[in-house]
């Protein structure tokens, strides 16, 4: 089965293996988007029962696949799942590497000590789950799988779920989208998470972000047909703008002037015809949407809390001046389960640095500087251009306006973000 273009065929599916993985990704996706828009009542129960059969008849790599659309599905699913996916990852493997295991464990000891005072089993299983799926994901070896294709899933699930968040904002009134109100919960209203995809405005717009970074990698790397990658990538950019985010309109603005800079010529061309013919169509058919739009973000980059970044800047030094004041927390932080509960700040840390050395100290900053040099040394190669780094540089600049640690799903977009850089020399049916 393929899916057709105007020149010739993508093959969609590169095997019988890889056909049934999809046509499982496209029935799961069709009932929770059902679930979501329909608004109907299904059973975490039967869906984390349903997500769990792939683990049983899919061979290592298509797993891998799988669980990384599972990744950008997550806050619309039982977390329950995650732990299962990695424990099946790790005995599928058949080339587990020190790195997948060593940081994981440095980091959960730290942990256990800096939290043993109050430390709950459950809390503590969830949070060394998406840890281990960030290093597991990180450092995977691609002479396995293809790293392609793992940002093709990606993005299938972050549009599943951008889509479905996307779909319940414009429920609202034209007039109340972009108010600040409906930036604190967005999607499914009075719902429990895991049972409905709901996220807040900052995570809303770090998916469009990551979304929007792997795609300018371009449709022909990641194999998708010219339709379904436009509708990706205007999906992107339109919940970017719902988000009302100023980091994402500063950060895309950025990542496309790079984009546009590094292209040749023939992209450039496209790129700008594309910017020109969607602003034409948009400008004529929606201009109610674009005033709306242009108002809501205008009052965005106006309101009182601008200069402090939207407190960002006081959060910063409440959290400083803690770390400052306490030097018992200076070599192994506070661990980052709990880190609010320990520092009594105002709100939760919104830089992903920050987190990092608030959480786990000077050790922890050690530890992350050497899986960025590990990381490097053993994936950087001579023909990585500056688009590579593109999908990386765009989850990983998002993250010091928000979090990184805790929310635990946060950590899980820089992780397959990284694939960019990664080259596969395999056969396709893998």
């Amino acid at each position: 089965m393929s899916i057709l273009t105007k020149n010739h065929t993508i093959p969609f599916f590169e095997d019988k293996t890889e056909k049934r993985l999809s046509l499982f990704i496209l029935m799961l996706s069709v009932i929770l988007f059902i679930r979501d828009v329909a608004d109907i009542e299904v059973s975490q129960i039967f869906i984390l029962g349903l997500m769990a059969m792939p683990v049983v008849f899919l061979p290592f790599s298509k797993l891998l696949y799988y669980t990384i659309f599972v990744c950008a599905i997550v806050k619309g699913v039982n977390a329950y799942i995650m732990p299962l996916l990695l424990v099946a990852l790790i005995f599928k493997n058949p080339r587990n590497s020190v790195a997948q295991f060593a940081f994981v464990i440095f980091l959960l000891v730290i942990e256990f000590f800096d939290s043993l005072h109050i430390l709950l089993i459950r809390d503590y299983f969830f949070y060394a789950s998406f840890l281990g799926l960030f290093y597991f994901i990180l450092f995977q070896d691609t002479s396995e799988i293809d790293a392609n294709k793992c940002l093709k899933y990606f993005c299938c699930g972050l549009s599943l779920t951008l889509v479905v968040v996307t779909i319940s904002i414009f429920r609202n009134p034209l007039d109340m989208i972009f108010r600040e109100e409906i930036r604190a919960a967005m999607g499914a209203e009075s719902q429990s998470e895991g049972s409905h995809f709901i996220l807040n405005a900052n995570e809303y717009a770090y998916y469009a972000i990551s979304l929007l970074g792997i795609l300018l990698l371009g449709k022909k790397r990641l194999k998708l047909p010219v339709w379904l990658y436009s509708l990706f990538l205007i999906l992107s950019l339109l919940s970017g703008i719902l988000s009302q985010s100023r980091t994402f309109i500063i950060l895309a603005s950025c990542i496309l002037i790079i984009y546009l800079l590094q292209s040749d010529l023939k992209r450039k061309l496209i790129t700008i015809i594309a910017i020109i013919t969607i602003g034409f169509i948009t400008v004529t058919y929606y201009n109610d949407f674009i005033n709306s739009a242009f108002d809501g973000i205008l009052m965005r980059f106006e309101s009182s809390n601008f200069e402090t970044a939207g407190n960002r800047t006081v959060l910063f030094k409440e959290y400083n001046d803690f770390f400052l004041q306490n030097p018992q927390y200076l070599l192994s932080g506070t661990g980052a389960i709990y880190y609010k509960d320990v520092a009594r700040c105002s709100n939760s840390i919104h830089n992903a640095i920050q987190q990092i050395y608030v959480c786990y100290g000077v050790i922890g900053c050690i530890i992350f500087f050497y899986t960025i040099i590990w990381f490097l040394r053993k994936y950087k190669r001579k023909s990585t251009t500056i688009i590579d780094y593109i999908p990386l540089l765009a989850s990983v600049a998002f993250i010091q306006s928000i979090q990184f640690l805790n929310p635990y799903h946060l950590m899980l977009p820089v992780a397959v973000a990284a694939y960019s850089l990664k080259r596969t020399n395999i056969p396709d049916n893998l």
